[in-house]
């Protein structure tokens, strides 16, 4: 690999991982800020988003590390795809029996659900990182989660705002 080609790979991968790290901080500081309520709003949108972060770990189960480091191709990239959709469908499932378990009210199942089905495209997404990553390509993961984390943080804020529901 040339010296320019690691180069950007490290940057763009860094500033992807770092958006998609911030995002939901910079979403619960709109959420606190911008309603009388903020407060409670944030509370429960950390709490579906700390639900959903449980859940994605179901998602990404046999995630990117086995993926790559298959470096004798022993299984296609197919095979590591279908995984993942496979390990974000029993997501899914599990979820839906963990909220019917608890309860929850109408609201707060339609908030976790929302958040569930978001980390469910971050699950299956990620899949398809071990594919770039494997052909050493990190520069496009990185601009990948870059744009995922600010398009949705601003799609989250202009409907918020225009909406002032979390839903």
């Amino acid at each position: 690999m040339n010296n320019k080609k690691y180069i950007r790979n490290f940057v763009w991968n860094m500033i992807g991982i770092t958006f998609n790290s911030i995002y939901s901080m910079i979403l619960i500081l709109f959420i606190t800020r911008y309603n009388s309520s903020g407060i409670t709003y944030a509370g429960q949108f950390a709490y579906a988003f700390y639900i959903s972060s449980f859940f994605s770990t179901i998602g990404t189960y046999g995630g990117r590390i086995l993926q790559i480091s298959d470096v004798k191709k022993k299984y296609s990239e197919n095979c590591y795809i279908s995984l993942k959709y496979i390990s974000d469908i029993i997501m899914i499932f599990l979820s839906i029996i963990f909220i019917l378990i608890n309860g929850y009210s109408f609201e707060k199942i339609l908030l976790v659900m929302s958040m569930i089905i978001y980390r469910s495209f971050e699950a299956i997404s990620d899949g398809y990182y071990g594919v770039m990553q494997k052909n050493d390509n990190l520069e496009l993961i990185g601009k990948s989660m870059t744009i995922k984390a600010f398009l949705s943080t601003i799609l989250f804020v202009l409907l918020y705002y225009k909406y002032n529901n979390l839903i």
